[in-house]
Order: structure tokens, then sequence, then C-alpha cells
């Protein structure tokens, strides 16, 4: 799912549709029988951009990037590297993603290619959830090898991206821009400057999930047993000693933070979550959320569209209203 204040975009699974919508919920475009890897919003949404590979996509020789604009206009670039995943897009035809090697980008009628080692495997991107930064983070082979990380402004989307001098524990989760610094995902996790590598803080346990807005991040660890996924989840202040209790809850869905308000969805209900306080379980029913910097909160429904809502900080808890 991804969206913006003009619309948003889902997929459905089972139907193997990817779906673009207004703000308002109607649909102004609709992808059967597609298996995207990655789809975001373009300029604005539901003009949006989306990826296929080969992997996921076994009829397409290479990899395939799709853009629809407005209700009828669709642009398709076949590419015959069979891992191509695109993050980001300002417009048709130019393009900044990632390859099973590194960073890829179609920019200004130029293609460009950023290589890591020789040995470097299962490449993968963050965006920031500002637009502004992007990250590849590729492994070394090895059992103990480390990510090496590259970072592109995409305020300057054609100038070179730079590598982060120290390699990390494990891929880029999420990207903090305010705090120029990224979270890393798996065992020995941990907050790093994006300037050096340099460890901020270490951060408790395995992390599955992460946001972040301002100086506020939400982290999560999702475990597999037979009552299904169960959650647990922190926010982590600015100081390193400003941890909040862990909240559990059930379910996979994305994490969302907003002006130190801590957003997810268990059991169909979208709770939320500040300090030391409780978590609040919200009237709110969704099976997942995505909540924006400015703080909309799309709450995706079973049938396939989403409610608006806004999240809203009070003194001692944060509330969830209709938009």
């Amino acid at each position: 799912m991804d969206a913006d204040r003009a619309g948003y975009i889902t997929y459905d699974s089972d139907r193997e549709e990817l779906v673009g919508h207004t703000r308002a919920g109607a649909t102004v475009w609709k992808e059967k029988k597609t298996f995207p890897v990655e789809t975001h919003c373009t300029e604005t949404c539901p003009n949006a951009v989306f990826s296929t590979t080969h992997e996921m996509s076994p009829d397409v020789a290479g990899s395939r990037i799709v853009w629809r604009t407005g209700k009828a206009t669709r642009k398709v670039t076949s590419l015959k590297d069979p891992n191509v995943n695109v993050y980001w897009s300002p417009a048709p035809g130019r393009w900044v993603g990632s390859t099973s090697k590194g960073m890829v980008s179609n920019l200004e009628g130029a293609s460009r290619r950023n290589s890591f080692e020789k040995n470097s495997v299962n490449a993968q991107g963050r965006l920031a959830a500002d637009r502004s930064m992007l990250t590849v983070s590729s492994r070394r082979e090895g059992r103990s090898a480390k990510w090496s990380t590259l970072v592109l402004d995409l305020k300057s989307p054609s100038a070179e991206p730079r590598e982060v001098p120290e390699k990390l524990p494990g891929p880029v989760g999420c990207i903090s821009t305010e705090r120029r610094s990224v979270i890393t995902l798996g065992k020995n996790s941990g907050e790093y400057r994006i300037s050096d590598g340099s460890l901020v803080r270490r951060i408790p346990g395995f992390v599955s999930d992460c946001s972040t807005q301002d100086d506020d991040i939400v982290v999560g660890s999702y475990s597999l047993g037979a009552g299904g996924t169960t959650q647990r989840i922190r926010l982590l202040g600015e100081s390193s000693k400003d941890v909040s209790p862990v909240r559990s809850g059930r379910g996979e869905a994305q994490l969302g933070v907003f002006k130190n308000c801590g957003i997810h969805v268990s059991a169909g209900r979208v709770h939320t979550f500040k300090g030391n306080s409780r978590s609040l379980v919200t009237k709110v029913r969704a099976v997942d959320a995505l909540t924006l910097p400015d703080g909309t909160l799309y709450a995706a429904t079973p049938t396939g569209k989403a409610d608006v809502f806004r999240v809203k900080d009070g003194p001692d808890s944060c509330l969830v209203e209709p938009a």
C-alpha cells in the first residue's frame, strides 16, 4: 500500500489486482493478474509506478516497469535484467531502483548503475517517508557478512549516490531524514548515522519492521506461532534512554508513527500508544494502515478500499478521528 494526500494504491493478493483510488475512494485505474514487487506513488497518487521481476512473473523474460497516470494512460518499460525493483519515480521514464548488485536509475535519458563488491547479493531499497532520500542495501556473501549501503539524495537525483563508509549489521529498514540516520533490520539492529555509519544506539531484540517521523521511531519484531503472527512493538524517542514499554499485538500490518504516537493494526483494529501510557484500541477497523508524515491515516479495509482518518496527539493518548 502507498498513499499521499490525494489518493492511495492497494493490492488484493487473492484477486491479484493492483488498484489506484482517489482519496474519496473512487477507482481510477486497475491492473489485473499482476504481481508487483514494489509499488509507489509518482508525482501524486493514485498516479503510480510498479515493478515486476522474472521471479514473480516467470512469463516475463526480464523485469518490467509500469506507470499508471490518470484513468487511461499506461506506459511500460521492459528490461533485460531480471531483478530490477523501482522505489522512486517522479514521472514516467524517470526512475531509481535496485538490481541484485546495487543501485540502478534512468534519469534525464541516461542510465546509470552503481554496483557493490562482486560478492554482494540480495540488494534491497528503502524510500524515506517524505520521499526525499533512498537507500539500497546489499549483503556480502558469507554467514557473518555485513551489509553495504548506498544513499541517494532525491532532491538531486542526478547526483552520484554515496556509500556509507561503515558496513552495517543488517539492511536499512527505515530512514530518519530529521535525524540523518537509518534503522537496520534483523538481529544486532541499531540506529546508525548516514554520514559515517557510526552507531547512535543499539536496539534490543530482533527488528522486523520500523517507521520514522521527525525524531520519533517505532520498531517491531514479528514471530510466527500456532496462533498466527505475534507483534512486539516499542517507541524510541530522541534519547537512547527514551524507550517505551513493549506493546503486543497480532498480525503483520505495517507500523506508523506521528508526533510520538505509535500506530499499528492488531486483530482487525487500529491501535495507538504513547510513551508509558496504555495502548488505545480505536473503533477503526482495518487489515492494514498507512500513516503519512502529516498525520493522515489510511485504514485499508477487507473491501479493497481505505477509510481516511487523522492522528491527533493528546496529553496522555493518541486519537484517531475522521479526516
